[in-house]
């Protein structure tokens, strides 16, 4: 396939950097000035923050102190807001983990050290605020040196005199022009545009009074550079209406209103910085930000995988599962849970414990077995497999639940408490049914009254009604505090992930394991495990096709109507005609991890995806990923013979004595799920086999088309 063309980034908005001269030279008259260009590493500084980090993005320590001295005040309330003088950088990516280069703009009427936090990764520097700061007017002048206070009156209109033109200095290239990045298989940072400052042969308009001068990015690239081959990833480049003229035909820095609009329109026409993505055959993974959002940045409204307070979401709890709520201590959870092995809470015979880890996975992708393995640990207390997991289950009551799992914590209280849930990962409508009760009420009504009269079907009675219940569903959610977002037809914000964050409190568990498999592969061992399927499309190659066609061509007509996102969620819902269909094309769904995954990595960081391949060919290999992120030793020979005795149960051998799926049914099914999965390998690059699963990715869809 053709190289993808991707823009890459921007920095936010509100990170306006000011040029690398006024930086160095003091900025414009009434800004502050820079006392130290580097800053202190090691130290944070404390002050009223004016602008936060997570909006302003940056590389070096430079551009955050640009940052701050480009910084205009924000009035509030008819007051003067506080200008920039303190700036702190989080340089360390060890150090700063979600903070990295963030850059907090500051102010505070001293130095003032941050008596608390860890300053490991923090660089902090501080600009020289003048006593009184007169009004900003369109002469650019220096700094007046430290120990003279400007005037207060208003300065004087500049006199007609022309700006020295006898030597201009041409602009070099080198210092300003940014380095071309490569293409690097692993995602390259943003790369920001760079300006010079204004000078006597470069700038010759300048903002009205009252305003700081418009700077626009000057050509830097030598003309001997202009022959060559284009990069991968290339720098800005300014319009021509944006070059410099000649030194001759510099005027004074008087412009008329209307060269800020055409600077503006001309700063507009400038072109995104562009990255081609290699051939497929140099194995690279996609932006982590295309595929979700980056961590610690600003949540946008049509994304619903977003991390709210643990007060909102146990208020939404409270509000949909009363249940869990409904008796006191022990029973009920708390808001904070203690260290421990196993997150438990109480004392004595009241304590109250849930499993450490969980491992959840699609149903046919081999947990079963996995879990046998684990459980074969001499620091594993496993819960049976089976057992009724209470967050997709409503049968499963609260109070049961609680009863079975501190049964085991307490029987062995010195092992980690583990779970497996077959087809835990996967959130579709019916596991969400206990968070929808104002849509089942709405349409078991509708049910009642459409069965008492015979003038039209039952399927588009219900259907006529489904909008609404929807809508009552929605504002039931706004009214428990986690409102539906999206356009169109809004999506759940509060679901499984999110309940099961209310269960365990501010505990760091649960420790996720999620067991993957090639969605195709999966459902073609879903089709001959399911008798429901095999009675209705007979046993046979032919059969298996005609229900996979179904079940595409029902899902491609949603997602016209609704998005992948919705219908994946919330097929059922949405209309009849997805009502009617077979199946609710519920084994079609289960293989677009990329819709699941990121709604549980919100709320629960600590997850170790694995590939059911990977598990079938090497199980010694994935034990000890598992065993090594659960943080439990893994040197005696002696219990590695008794966890690796026996063949993998779920093996393919014995899927070989079914018949194949047809070569056009694999195709079809490569071709559905291509753009998923490419979206979960851009969800997992942040991973440390984040490669092998682009070869899980590629190798399978090469063996379908081979």
């Amino acid at each position: 396939p053709p190289a993808r063309v991707i823009a890459s980034p921007p920095l936010p908005q509100q990170c306006e950097l000011a040029p690398k001269s006024a930086a160095k030279q003091g900025g414009s008259e009434g800004a502050p000035s820079v006392s130290s260009p580097l800053g202190v590493v090691g130290m944070e500084l404390e002050g009223v923050v004016v602008r936060p980090g997570y909006q302003c993005l940056v590389d070096v320590a430079a551009d955050c102190q640009r940052a701050c001295t480009a910084h205009k005040p924000i009035e509030a309330n008819g007051r003067p807001g506080k200008r920039c003088n303190t700036w702190v950088w989080c340089g360390d990516q060890q150090a700063c983990g979600g903070r990295h280069r963030q850059c907090w703009l500051k102010f505070s009427e001293k130095l003032y050290k941050r008596p608390v936090g860890d300053p490991k990764g923090w660089t902090s520097g501080r600009l020289d605020v003048q006593a009184t700061a007169p009004k900003v007017t369109a002469k650019v002048t220096p700094v007046p040196p430290k120990g003279s206070a400007p005037k207060p009156a208003e300065p004087k209109p500049p006199e007609p005199q022309q700006p020295k033109v006898s030597e201009p200095k041409p602009v070099q290239a080198q210092p300003v022009a940014p380095k071309p990045l490569q293409a690097k298989p692993v995602a390259p940072k943003p790369l920001q545009a760079k300006s010079v400052a204004p000078t006597e042969a470069t700038s010759t308009q300048a903002k009205p009074t009252g305003a700081q001068p418009q700077i626009t990015p000057v050509q830097t690239t030598p003309k001997a550079a202009a022959s060559e081959p284009a990069k991968p990833l290339t720098s800005l480049q300014p319009p021509k209406t944006a070059q410099a003229a000649p030194a001759a035909e510099a005027k004074p820095l008087q412009a008329p209103a209307a060269s800020n609009a055409a600077s503006q329109q001309a700063r507009a026409k400038v072109q995104p910085v562009v990255m081609l993505r290699p051939q497929p055959s140099m194995p690279s993974l996609p932006h982590p930000c295309e595929g979700a959002p980056c961590a610690r940045s600003p949540c946008p409204r049509n994304r619903t995988y977003c991390p709210r307070a643990l007060a909102v979401y146990r208020k939404a709890a409270k509000a949909y599962v009363p249940g869990m709520f409904a008796m006191r201590e022990p029973i009920a959870p708390p808001a904070t849970i203690r260290p421990g092995k196993n997150p438990c809470w109480a004392k004595g015979k009241n304590t109250r414990c849930l499993p450490a880890f969980l491992l959840l996975g699609v149903a046919q992708t081999g947990v079963r077995d996995l879990y046998a393995r684990i459980s074969a640990s001499a620091d594993i207390a496993a819960i049976p497999f089976g057992t009724g997991w209470f967050f997709t289950q409503p049968e499963v009551k609260w109070q049961k639940y609680m009863d079975i799992t501190s049964r085991f914590a307490q029987a062995f209280p010195n092992k980690l408490l583990g779970q497996a849930v077959a087809d835990g990962f996967d959130i579709v409508w019916q596991q969400q049914s206990r968070l929808a009760a104002p849509f089942l009420n709405t349409m078991a009504e509708a049910r009642q009254r459409c069965l008492r009269q015979k003038k039209e079907a039952l399927g588009a009675c219900m259907g006529r009604s489904m909008p609404h219940a929807r809508k009552l569903d929605a504002m039931q959610g706004e009214f428990n505090g986690v409102p539906f977002v999206g356009q169109g037809e809004p999506v759940r914000t509060f679901s499984v992930p999110q309940l099961v964050r209310v269960g365990y409190a501010d505990s760091p568990a649960p420790s996720l394991i999620v067991m993957l498999r090639l969605p195709w592969v999966r459902m073609h061992s879903a089709y001959w495990s399911g008798q429901q399927y095999r009675q209705r499309y007979n046993s046979s190659a032919k059969g298996e096709a005609a229900w996979v066609d179904a079940s595409v061509n029902s899902f491609l007509q949603c997602e016209k109507k609704f998005g992948v996102e919705r219908c994946a969620l919330s097929f059922e819902s949405l209309s009849s005609e997805n009502e009617a269909a077979f199946g609710h094309c519920d084994q079609l769904i289960r293989g677009l991890y990329s819709v699941f995954l990121p709604r549980w990595r919100q709320d629960h960081p600590r997850l170790l995806a694995l590939r059911a391949e990977q598990y079938y060919s090497r199980p010694r290999e994935v034990l000890q990923s598992v065993f090594s992120f659960l943080n439990l030793k893994t040197d005696d020979e002696a219990a590695w013979s008794r966890l690796l005795a026996g063949a993998v149960a779920a093996s393919p051998d014995r899927e070989a004595r079914k018949p194949p799926m047809l070569g056009a049914t694999l195709a079809k099914l490569a071709a559905f799920y291509a753009p998923s999965l490419k979206e979960l390998v851009g969800q997992l690059s942040d991973q440390p086999d984040a490669r092998r699963w682009y070869q899980w990715m590629r190798y399978g869809i090469e063996e379908v088309y081979s």
